[in-house]
Order: C-alpha cells, then structure tokens, then sequence
C-alpha cells in the first residue's frame, strides 16, 4: 500500500460517519432539540467541513497508489454523453423548490422526473468517474462520495416513509421511471429552456475546464 494510504481510509470513514450520524432518523431530532435547528445546522457545517479539510488533507498526502482495476474501455464516452444527464438534475435540485423531507411540496419540475435529483445526479457523476480510473487514491475518493449519496438516499427515502409521504407512488428515485410507468407526467414549462441552457453551460465548462483542473482531458483519453 503506498505511503498514507491507511490515514486516507480513516479520514474516509471519518467523512462518511459525520454525515451518516448526524443525519440519522435516531440522532438528528435529538440534535435538533437540544442544539436548536440553526444550532444543528451550524454544528453540522463545521464537522462536515473538518472531516471534508481532514479528507483532503490525506487525499493529497497520499500517492496514487497501484491499480485496484482496468478502467471500462469505452467508460470515457460513457461519461461525456452521460454527464450532462448528472448536471442537470443536480441544477434541477438546484433551483426547484422542493419543500423539507417530512412536509415535501406537490412535485413540479426535476421532482416529476426523480424523486430525489441532487443525489441521483451525483451517485451518477460518482459511478461515471469510477468506470475511468482504477487506481486507489482517487477510486477510494469517489468510492466515499458515493457511499455518502447512498446514505443520504436511504435517510431520505426513510424520512419520506416515516411522513406517510403522499407523493411516493407519483415519484420514482430512478429518473423517468415515474413518467415512462404512467404514475407522473413530463411538463416541459416547469423545466424551460433556462435550466437547459443552464445544464449546457455548466457542462461545457466541465468538459472544456477538466484538462486543466483536473489533468486530465476526457476528449483526448
């Protein structure tokens, strides 16, 4: 294992444990009581914020490290004809009024398409990314940001439950299905050509900035 390795993985169970804990259906309320919900919200940014500083601390402390796998060979086309799939429900999320988890507004918009579009649009970014490298330190990077979309789907799919959440059966986690089921229906005024034109946008300046962000140029391999 190279050099660190070992401290990178115990700033990853850091970084999920924070979230997974302090949201929990069994330990958030009692935060909330005792602390106040600004008080929570202010406590949950900071440990968010110094287990995310101890992540990437150790993230870039660490060397790459060998291959955990080889790549999908047509995993980078994948990735740029799907990736705008991954902005556009995270910019859905983004500017669709959604409600809280326990009193959700009637879906509109991004909500008709999935039930829960900033996670789905990031477990997507995550699994993407995950088809185009192999070696350790970033696998387990992308590895932990998906475990931190899987906890938050499953708090949120329980907190929707527990609410008797009316809007389940007209919603679907998997984006369309809903729709393409019969149980909702696509209107296109509720999505508009902004967030379109948003999603291209952003896109763009993921794929044309990557090279230099980043490193890597996912049009050139």
């Amino acid at each position: 294992m190279p050099q660190g390795f070992f401290e990178l993985i115990a700033a990853s169970f850091a970084l999920i444990g924070s979230h997974a804990a302090m949201s929990a259906p069994s330990i958030r309320p009692r935060l909330v009581d005792s602390l106040g919900r600004s008080g929570f919200y202010v406590v949950y940014a900071l440990v968010s914020l110094l287990t995310l500083g101890v992540f990437i601390w150790a993230y870039g402390a660490v060397e790459s490290g060998p291959d955990l796998y080889q790549p999908l060979g047509a995993g980078r086309w994948v990735a740029v004809f799907l990736m705008p799939v991954a902005v556009f429900l995270v910019i859905g999320r983004l500017t669709t009024p959604y409600g809280t988890p326990t009193a959700p507004r009637a879906p509109q918009g991004i909500y008709r398409i999935c039930r829960f579009p900033g996670t789905i649009g990031l477990l997507l970014w995550v699994i993407l990314h995950l088809l185009n490298l192999g070696d350790a330190r970033r696998a387990l990077f992308y590895l932990a940001m998906g475990v931190i979309c899987v906890v938050a789907l499953v708090k949120n799919q329980r907190l929707r439950r527990s609410a008797a959440d009316s809007h389940l059966e007209s919603t679907s986690i998997v984006p369309f299905a809903a729709i393409l089921k019969g149980r909702q229906r696509f209107v296109w005024q509720e999505i508009g050509w902004g967030r379109v034109a948003l999603t291209v946008a952003v896109y763009l300046g993921f794929l044309l900035g990557h090279a230099y962000v980043v490193g890597h140029d996912p049009l050139a391999g």
